[in-house]
């Protein structure tokens, strides 16, 4: 080895160690949840008859999943009654509603939004927010749960 490869190999190596600080320095997320698992987290147990369309855990400093729903009216009052879900849903997506960016509200009819604070058998409360409208024949609900 020449004395000229030195500086470069030691460039190198503190290029490799700042690297590994930095991802020893990361934000730990809540990843890894199958879609079954991040609509449970949020409450929602008991979902038949329902089609999860979209998953996503979302975490990062606090725990937080996105999931969409699909299926008939009735499964849908079915899972957010199963899920202690009790506030009235209002026309429109709400001030204080957090939409999901990965959430498209195009093609959805009689839009409405809710939300509540649920508190987890692991002594979390959950915050969930709800959007829910008709398209394609079937009522579709998006949820962005989250702790804070």
């Amino acid at each position: 080895m020449t004395r000229s490869t030195l500086p470069g190999l030691r460039r190198c190596h503190l290029g490799l160690i700042a690297v590994l600080l930095l991802a020893s320095c990361s934000v730990e997320t809540t990843g890894g949840r199958s879609p079954e698992e991040a609509v449970a987290w949020a409450g929602f147990a008991d979902i038949s008859g329902l089609q999860i369309t979209a998953s996503e855990d979302a975490g990062r400093l606090d725990a937080a999943v996105e999931f969409s729903l699909r299926g008939s009216s009735a499964d849908l009052d079915a899972a957010l009654d199963a899920a202690s879900f009790s506030e009235a849903f209002e026309p429109g997506v709400g001030v204080f509603v957090q939409k999901a960016d990965s959430v498209d509200l195009t093609g959805l009819v009689r839009v409405r939004s809710a939300e509540d604070s649920w508190p987890s058998p692991d002594g979390d409360t959950i915050h969930r927010d709800i959007i829910r409208g008709n398209g394609d024949g079937t009522e579709v609900m998006h949820v962005m749960a989250f702790t804070t």
